[in-house]
């Protein structure tokens, strides 16, 4: 998550536990926490999980809605008291391994310390965090396959595969190129596994360097990509009649239309926002990589506002440009662009 904070350390307890419990509250979602606790039709749940589940489509684990919301967030739950005992273990007390478990389950970043985890020097806990990163981005319906015996079928989730995949390219590679400069191959792979993670699971940490990364999500890269070969086959053999998959099931027209389209917006509103941000006269770098890490809830970026500094020195209205693309990263575009439809407000 983006900060303006100069000095977390300043702050006091009380508020850093706020600051970084609220991650737990959002990580999951807010709407479907009440779906869990509240009746709420089917239909209507439907709705509620578009706004917090990111993706081209949305489905239940268990025909009753209320039952799929609290199994979602049993898991949640579960998997972040996993991750504190983990870190006790690693020396952390139980006031920083709470927070930074709430922090990662969430993916928001924020840290105890100013150093974020490189301030606890130990690769246990980077490796802790950076594999907890690694589940939190999974998708929690193979969690769920999981639970009920069925662990073995995750496999055959092509987002799955695809996921991992990526990261053990970026690991690998990223080892390789900095190898010399810290120290050896196994210290590369102990920066890259970890800020890979962070990366692509749009948490945010840091230790040693900092990137951004794209919140497009792996299933709508994987649409994207196989929609483009889609066009492509069609130029060379326009005859034939092929469907797009995904998940071992056919994706619909619509779907692959929505991907694109979000896409297009997605890159419109970068765009839109860097102007916004230049005329602040800061670099090409830090606008950039600003409004990327904001819209995709990551927080670091690069130059000014790397992981070591913060949005402090941004004008007003960048700020408020900012949370803007904060607030359609975290509940999805669409959803919140509806928002300004006039005919949401119209009664009918």
């Amino acid at each position: 998550m983006a900060s303006i904070l100069s000095d977390v350390e300043a702050v006091s307890r009380g508020c850093t536990f706020w600051r970084l419990f609220t991650h737990w509250v959002g990580g999951m979602g807010v709407l479907v926490f009440i779906a869990a606790i509240l009746p709420v039709s089917g239909d209507h749940y439907i709705h509620v999980m578009r706004a917090e589940v990111p993706g081209p489509t949305v489905s239940k684990l268990v025909p009753r809605a209320r039952k799929t919301a609290r199994i979602l967030y049993m898991i949640y739950f579960g998997l972040t008291l996993l991750e504190t005992v983990f870190l006790l273990f690693g020396g952390m007390d139980f006031y920083d391994a709470f927070l930074h478990a709430c922090a990662t389950a969430g993916t928001g970043g924020f840290s105890t310390l100013g150093a974020s985890i490189g301030g606890f020097n130990s690769v246990y806990i980077e490796m802790v965090i950076a594999t907890f990163m690694l589940l939190f981005g999974c998708n929690f319906n193979l969690f769920y396959l999981i639970l009920i015996g069925q662990g073995l079928t995750i496999f055959k989730s092509e987002e799955l595969r695809v996921y991992l995949a990526i990261i053990g390219a970026a690991v690998l590679a990223i080892a390789l190129n900095i190898m010399h400069s810290v120290g050896g191959f196994a210290e590369g792979l102990r920066y890259a596994y970890f800020q890979v993670t962070t990366i692509i699971s749009t948490t945010g940490f840091s230790t040693a360097a900092g990137s951004t990364a794209g919140g497009l999500k792996v299933s709508r890269v994987i649409i994207l990509f196989k929609s483009y070969l889609y066009e492509l086959k069609q130029l060379i053999l326009p005859t034939r009649v092929k469907r797009i998959w995904f998940e071992n099931k056919a994706v619909s027209d619509q779907t692959v239309r929505s991907v694109l389209v979000y896409f297009e917006v997605y890159l419109t509103i970068i765009g839109l926002s860097v102007l916004v941000l230049t005329l602040d006269g800061h670099d090409l770098a830090t606008n950039f990589t600003a409004s990327l890490a904001c819209i995709s809830n990551i927080g670091p970026g690069l130059n000014a506002v790397g992981p070591m500094g913060n949005y402090g020195f941004f004008s007003v209205l960048s700020k408020l440009v900012l949370i803007f693309e904060m607030l359609l990263g975290r509940l999805e575009i669409f959803p919140v662009l509806f928002l300004f439809a006039p005919s949401v407000w119209r009664r009918h």
